[in-house]
């Protein structure tokens, strides 16, 4: 997406690439954490990507500590003055 000049293709992208990786938060604790580490990577250059998806990253009472840890971050990451609430 660095090479696409045009801003509507760039959030089309960024609305087509979301859901996929969101659904992973379903799966078991290992697969989740591969997926939050490459949110983590992807949120680092489109911030706006998954500023509507903080909820997902809510911690799960059965939740391995290294995957909670890494939702918090993103929770860290993704939180601002709209979506605090």
């Amino acid at each position: 997406m660095e090479n696409v000049e045009n801003a509507e293709k760039i959030r089309s992208y960024c609305r087509k690439m979301a859901p996929p990786l969101i659904s992973l938060m379903n799966c078991e604790a290992e697969m989740q954490y591969v997926a939050i580490r490459n949110i983590s990577l992807i949120l680092m250059r489109w911030p706006q990507l998954f500023e509507k998806e903080v909820r997902v990253f809510f911690c799960n009472f059965n939740d391995p500590l290294y995957v909670k840890l890494a939702k918090l971050d993103l929770i860290v990451k993704l939180a601002d003055l709209k979506n605090v609430d």
